[in-house]
């Protein structure tokens, strides 16, 4: 969709004096997307059992219902909650496969203590992720909760890491990788986008993973 009118959707990132990152997002055409945008599109790709849906919190709350609405439940839909939002639901129950930062975990539900915070996320949908930048990431899945640790990596700049490891994360499940398996794989993505400059500085290829996972 073109709006001659509204320029693309940005996401500043803004450094502190101790080197914290935050993103202020700027909607642009992303806030004109309406739910009939995302019914019309459904309807054209269709997808089906083993398909992989990856939505995010940086477009009208309506957009994601009206997803939720058409999506089958053999369908694995994802939603990465940044920025932080009211999270999603199916109509019909089951909500999706949530990934979050250990930040966002807590500020959704209240909880001092993130392994709690990752329980309490995946009971509301097919699962939680909760990434913990360098120390990795979470997984939780029908009451348990596992730790997956990160490489060790030369960090360079953050920017884009967790894009990249949704991304992987999305990728590897449509393989039919098992969640634990797709997380551990998505934080080795994410450890390797860290390594240059820019939200597209290191963006790894198969090689990269396999290189990292079997160190």
């Amino acid at each position: 969709m073109r709006l001659a009118d509204r320029q693309t959707g940005e996401a500043i990132v803004v450094v502190d004096s101790d080197g914290e990152k935050s993103i202020v997002v700027v909607g642009g055409a992303n806030a004109l997307l309406s739910a009939q945008d995302v019914a019309d599109a459904m309807t054209v790709l269709r997808p089906q059992a083993g398909d992989v849906v990856l939505t995010s919190g940086e477009v009208p709350q309506p957009c994601l219902l009206a997803a939720a609405e058409v999506l089958p439940a053999e369908v694995w839909w994802i939603h990465d909650a940044a920025p932080t939002t009211a999270l999603p639901a199916r109509p019909r129950g089951l909500g999706p496969l949530l990934v979050v930062n250990a930040i966002e975990a807590q500020r959704l539900t209240g909880a001092d203590e993130v392994t709690w915070a990752a329980r309490s996320l995946a009971a509301q949908g097919r699962g939680a992720v909760v990434t913990l930048g360098g120390d990795g990431a979470l997984v939780a899945e029908d009451g348990r909760v596992e730790h997956l640790t990160a490489p060790s990596v030369t960090v360079v700049d953050t920017t884009g890491a967790g894009d990249v490891f949704c991304g992987v994360l999305a990728a590897e499940l449509s393989y039919g990788t098992p969640l634990s398996a797709a997380a551990a794989t998505a934080t080795a993505a994410g450890a390797f986008a860290v390594t240059a400059l820019g939200a597209r500085g290191a963006l790894p290829r198969r090689r990269d993973l396999d290189r990292l996972l079997n160190r």
